[in-house]
């Protein structure tokens, strides 16, 4: 039955290919398949098939299993698909389409017959179940039982009932449009997820599934309709006409692969044919690939240069001002004016003229000319005309003239009697304020520009106003550039100092000396404050190198300020 069943598939396999060719216009005529023909007629083929001699050996009285076997050996021994065993066994083999098939002949015979014994034949025929009895009538006999004689009077066996069904069968189909359906078991543990590749390869060479794509694979089995051929390698090559069917022909033409057959509406082509059409075309794609990735990655990083091109001066501006304002930072650091443990307290005047932000630097109406005459300086104070800074030195100075025990260093607490000893009167009341307002100067980073000016005019102002002060405020600033531990407040001092000596000179004889010194010191840089119209401080920095000390060159002193 399988060798037949297989045989129809072939055929019809075949058919189709053989129909769907000829409807092409292919030249099918190379194509070869392996019937099973042979086999066949080897099974069931009269007179000598072993179907055949299994029926007529069952009909011989004396038949035996050993004498059905060496009738076959007899008659088959030379056949191509049949096989006799080497040694002397009760076995013989079929050659199949599937692979060799060993069969035993022990019990042929009876398995056969089929039949049964007449004491159990009547009863059953004789049964009142009408089923029971309609199995064993005699009009229903030669279906189902082998009591009833068959042709020539002989008994119908197993193999002749299977035999004319099978042809029935066979006989159905070659008249209908099969459909073949092959179940394929993955395993047989009935577990899912599961592929055993040996039982799956040999249920598809039983099931003749690998002959079947023996067949295709001998003809065409790649086949393409022109629309999808010339969609798929016109790729492969250039200048592809619009026409679909030009356009295949030309496509194989230039590919220069053979292998392939133009039909009426397909392109036939075989397995290695299509393999290459697919390398080729692989190539083409990745060589496209490569350049539509270059044009797009192109584009991609114009556009990233172009706003990183954009983005460059917006960053420059960030980074430089960042920059600025941490240099910024720094300089206001190190311009800083504020003491650790110094927290300058301010007088209830200033703190008005402060909060009015409206002070100028005293004007001065009558500012004589500069003159580098030493003996202007020797006729206002008298003394030597050439002073050295280590002369007249202030720690004397401050031991003999400050009251109450002060010591000549820098304060950070605010005072409550004057510095000096010849202080007295209104002056010495005037003394504590004076001092908050030259530790304000000097010590406060919020007094900058307008204030730092109205709190270096509230200074002047007093030694201007009160001519008994003059030698206590040179005092205080000295005292405060004394170890002052701030840079930023030192240089402020001198600028205070220098302020105050083109404002007004010392008074006390006593304090002529160290004064003049401070004078020749800082005359020539207040030169510059004298003549810019004595109206306002200059610049921080500039102030600071005005008040840097620089040694003085010989003759080069020159009168302060005259009132």
């Amino acid at each position: 039955a399988n060798e037949k069943l297989q045989q129809i598939f072939n055929q019809h396999i075949f058919k189709l290919e053989q129909e769907e060719y000829t409807r092409e216009g292919i030249n099918w005529s190379k194509i070869e398949f392996v019937d099973n023909q042979p086999c066949l007629d080897l099974i069931s083929k009269k007179p000598v098939g072993i179907l055949s001699l299994l029926d007529e050996e069952t009909n011989f009285p004396k038949g035996s299993d050993e004498s059905f076997l060496e009738k076959l050996h007899t008659n088959h021994d030379k056949h191509q698909y049949y096989e006799k065993p080497k040694k002397r066994c009760p076995n013989f083999g079929v050659v199949h389409y599937a692979g060799k098939v060993s069969y035993n002949v022990t019990g042929f015979l009876d398995k056969n017959r089929d039949s049964l014994r007449p004491d159990v034949q009547e009863p059953l025929f004789n049964s009142a179940n009408p089923l029971i009895k309609m199995f064993f009538d005699d009009g229903s006999a030669a279906q189902g039982g082998a009591t009833v004689s068959g042709k020539g009077g002989k008994k119908a066996t197993v193999g002749g009932k299977f035999h004319s069904s099978l042809t029935d069968l066979i006989s159905i189909m070659s008249k209908c449009n099969p459909f073949f359906v092959r179940c394929i078991k993955p395993n047989t543990e009935k577990v899912p997820l599961k592929f055993d590749n040996d039982l799956v390869m040999c249920q598809l060479r039983y099931s003749g599934m690998l002959e079947t794509i023996r067949i295709r694979r001998a003809g065409f089995p790649v086949r393409l309709a022109f629309d999808m051929f010339k969609f798929r390698y016109q790729m492969v090559t250039t200048g592809v006409p619009a026409e679909k069917t030009e356009a295949c022909k030309y496509i194989i033409a230039q590919s220069g692969i053979e292998g392939a057959e133009m039909g009426k509406t397909k392109v036939f082509m075989r397995e290695a044919t299509e393999r290459l059409f697919e390398e080729q075309r692989a190539v083409k794609l990745h060589d496209v690939a490569i350049r539509m990735q270059k044009i797009v990655k192109g584009f991609i990083y114009r556009k990233r240069f172009q706003r990183m091109k954009e983005s460059a001066p917006v960053i420059q501006k960030a980074v430089r001002a960042f920059l600025a304002r941490l240099r910024y930072l720094k300089t206001l650091a190190k311009c800083s004016r504020r003491v650790p443990g110094c927290s300058p307290t301010t007088p209830p005047d200033l703190a008005d003229i402060l909060l009015a932000r409206g002070g100028f630097l005293y004007r001065l109406d009558a500012v004589g000319e500069m003159s580098a005459d030493v003996n202007l300086v020797r006729q206002e104070y008298g003394g030597p005309t050439e002073v050295s800074n280590n002369q007249f030195p202030f720690a004397t100075f401050a031991q003999q003239n400050f009251a109450g025990g002060k010591s000549w260093g820098f304060l950070k607490t605010p005072i409550d009697s004057p510095f000096l000893k010849s202080t007295a009167g209104p002056a010495a009341a005037l003394a504590p304020k004076v001092f908050q307002a030259v530790q304000k100067f000097m010590c406060d980073d919020q007094v900058q520009q307008e204030l730092e000016c109205a709190c270096g005019n509230y200074i002047v102002q007093h030694g201007v106003d009160h001519p008994a002060l003059r030698d206590e405020i040179f005092a205080q600033i000295c005292n405060q550039t004394k170890g002052n531990p701030n840079d930023a407040s030192n240089d402020h001092g001198w600028l205070l100092m220098s302020l105050c000596l083109s404002a007004f000179p010392p008074l006390g004889r006593h304090v002529r000396l160290p004064a003049l010194l401070h004078q020749r010191r800082l005359a020539r840089r207040c030169q510059g404050v004298l003549q810019a119209q004595g109206t306002a401080l200059l610049p921080q920095q500039r102030a600071r190198e005005l008040a840097r000390p620089r040694r003085v060159r010989g003759r080069q002193v020159a009168r302060a300020a005259r009132l």
